[in-house]
């Protein structure tokens, strides 16, 4: 097995799709033209699952894939172990927030503020400051 696990195809498919965006700028059109050029020119190259392992030409090629994929992140792409990645991470966050990530917005904000009134008169503080037994008049 190769030590880059870069799906070429993904990233063909992905350029693509950006690139043919109406919305899509002339320089940005022209970045992806050249990644999917880019990516046609490897294809033409030895794989690295073609070659010997621990061979300079399967290194080489394995470096050659590695740009074509750093080219793609630097153009938006994100690799499916980043999505993936990122998703844990996103609900780890909300887990140690106590916040559900699926939860709309504006429910999020209630529940957020039902929660904190709450926890509000279990320990005492009012409206008066931070309940340490002062009042606004002393």
């Amino acid at each position: 097995m190769s030590s880059t696990n870069v799906d070429i195809d993904d990233i063909e498919a992905w350029a693509m799709d950006e690139g043919t965006g109406s919305e899509v700028g002339k320089s940005r059109k022209r970045r992806l033209q050249h990644l999917v050029a880019s990516i046609e020119y490897d294809r033409r190259m030895p794989q690295p699952n073609a070659l010997p392992v621990n061979s300079g030409e399967r290194r080489i090629a394995e470096a050659r894939q590695r740009r074509l994929l750093s080219k793609a992140v630097a153009q938006g792409y994100q690799p499916p172990i980043k999505e993936i990645a990122t998703e844990i991470g996103k609900e780890a966050a909300g887990h140690a927030l106590g916040v559900p990530l699926d939860m709309d917005p504006g429910a999020m904000m209630k529940d957020i503020t039902s929660r904190e009134q709450s926890a509000k008169k279990s320990r005492g503080i009012g409206d008066y400051g931070l309940g340490f037994g002062f009042s606004p008049g002393s």
